[in-house]
Order: structure tokens, then sequence, then C-alpha cells
């Protein structure tokens, strides 16, 4: 077998405490897509005591979202603001809280006012799960209709 040779370069030693970036959860692989779920097991389970902790573990989940801040990945519902705002909204639905409105308010008025900047980012900026359409449906829902409708193709199959 024929083996590659060596570098004859020193290695570079890896620094000794490296600062990893603060994560940003998407609706697509973190917290804001525990939320519906979490929500949902609340609805069906009949132990209060069980769904009381499925509530307070979506609290904590759309609490995460909030702390770690905007997403820089678009607008749109899979891994942009709108699908973060589509979170704090399914807790406001669900509980009637009127902070997890105001949050998802400000996730898609902050969507709305900055789109022209966040529009190339994703690879599809027109789509409605990547781009400027999602965050259509999520202004629209979280400002003109708080209390009905859903994220489009999730809460509505």
């Amino acid at each position: 077998m024929r083996r590659w040779p060596r570098s004859s370069r020193p290695r570079t030693p890896p620094p000794a405490h490296p600062q990893p970036p603060t994560p940003r959860p998407a609706l697509s692989n973190a917290p804001p897509g525990f939320v519906p779920l979490l929500l949902e097991l609340s609805a069906q389970e009949a132990d209060e005591g069980r769904r009381a902790e499925l509530l307070q573990r979506a609290r904590r989940a759309c609490d995460a979202v909030w702390q770690r801040g905007l997403l820089t990945k678009g607008v749109g519902l899979c891994h942009g603001i709108g699908g973060n705002a589509y979170a704090f909204l399914a807790l406001a639905r669900t509980t009637g809280e009127a902070a997890a409105l105001a949050r998802a308010q400000r996730f898609a008025l902050h969507a709305a006012r900055n789109w022209r900047q966040l529009f190339d980012v994703p690879d599809r900026p027109a789509s409605l799960y990547e781009g400027l359409s999602g965050a259509v449906c999520v202004l629209m829902d979280a400002l003109l209709a708080p209390s009905g409708g859903g994220m489009p193709g999730y809460d509505d199959l």
C-alpha cells in the first residue's frame, strides 16, 4: 500500500479555548420545531401533570429561541425568522400568553422591515419555506389573525 508523504511543515496547534459561534435555532432542526410538537402532545395528553410539563417545555423552547436571537439565514419558515415567529405564535394560540404573541409580532415585524437585506440569503428567496412568501404569511398571521390559521403546510395538514 502506498502512503502519502508526510508534510515537512509544522502543525499548528488548535487554540487553547476556541469560542464556538452562538447557535441560533431554526425551525427545521431545533427548539422552534419542537414547540408545535410539544403543544400537540400536550393537547393529546390525558394526565394533567404531564400536560403541564409538556407546556412548560414548549415555553422553555420558545425562551431559548428568544434568548439566542434572530436568525441570519433569511426570512423564510424553514430556517429563517418566519419559522421562529411561528413557534411563538403557536404558543400564544395554545396558551393565550400575550408575551408569546408580542414576541411573534416582533420577529415578524423585523422580517418585514429587513427583508431586502435578507432576501438573497436563501437558495430560493421567494419560496414559502425558504423565502419571502413565508415571511408574508407569518406577518399576516401575527398581526391580523393571531388567534387563527397556522403555519402553512404544517398546521393545515
